[in-house]
């Protein structure tokens, strides 16, 4: 049996208003208990070992802890980690975004991605390094392609923006991708935007730059993505 749910509140509530009932994890964990499992397996689909993946992580630990239900301890939780949850994985996401966007990049287009990121005081399991590990990963594979973020101190869009005039990428074609397991309101509003602040706008703004695309399609919709989450998974299930 396999149900999804949100640890965003923003996304439980506009689902709501459509009239589509997805509930925060602790409330699937119990209804879970309750109804007599005795396996399961929690998948983050989350990108960093950030803040959202952290509330998962206690509301696991919550569940083994819960005073009201401790037949709940019997009842056996694995937990899959987020898309670059190790070195390993920011490595091998690089690879898969390589080969996907390959033949931009060694047609001299510059590929960004636009990473969520915590506010510092949030960065909890220094989910943000690996948003700085990515760029460096990819650029290991070409020099054309560089990762910001919404939220990550000293990691926005100008910031990129100055890394790509340090490096010598005043011009050409500029292609904007989400590093989102979904492409959502960031994607389509921050990244896509038409307002003033949004990626889009800022690197028209620039003048550097001869075109800028934006394509609105999360890192979900990769077929390799998809089998990173899996292997999550069943690490997760192997590792007990």
């Amino acid at each position: 049996d396999i149900y999804f749910s949100f640890t965003s509140e923003i996304c439980m509530t506009r689902c709501a208003a459509k009239g589509w009932n997805y509930y925060a994890p602790s409330f699937y964990l119990e209804a879970i208990g309750l109804a007599g499992y005795k396996t399961v397996c929690v998948q983050s689909l989350h990108v960093i070992p950030g803040e959202e993946f952290l509330r998962v992580q206690n509301v696991v630990k919550d569940f083994h802890n819960d005073g009201e239900h401790p037949e709940f301890a019997n009842v056996k939780v694995y937990l899959g980690g987020p898309l670059l949850e190790t070195e390993e994985d920011v490595t091998n996401v690089a690879k898969i975004l390589h080969e996907t966007y390959k033949s931009k990049v060694e047609s001299n287009n510059i590929v960004t991605f636009m990473g969520h990121g915590n506010p510092e005081n949030y960065n909890y399991g220094n989910g943000n390094s690996r948003y700085t590990m990515m760029e460096a990963e990819l650029q290991k594979l070409n020099s054309n392609y560089f990762v910001a973020t919404v939220d990550m101190e000293d990691n926005y869009i100008d910031d990129m923006i100055s890394r790509m005039q340090a490096a010598n990428k005043k011009s050409g074609n500029v292609i904007c991708h989400p590093l989102m397991s979904i492409a959502g309101d960031h994607a389509n509003n921050d990244m896509a935007g038409d307002d003033d602040d949004s990626w889009k706008s800022q690197f028209e703004a620039s003048k550097n730059f001869d075109s800028v695309k934006t394509q609105i399609a999360g890192l979900g919709e990769i077929d390799a993505i998809q089998q990173l989450y899996v292997a999550h998974t069943k690490a997760a299930m192997d590792a007990q």
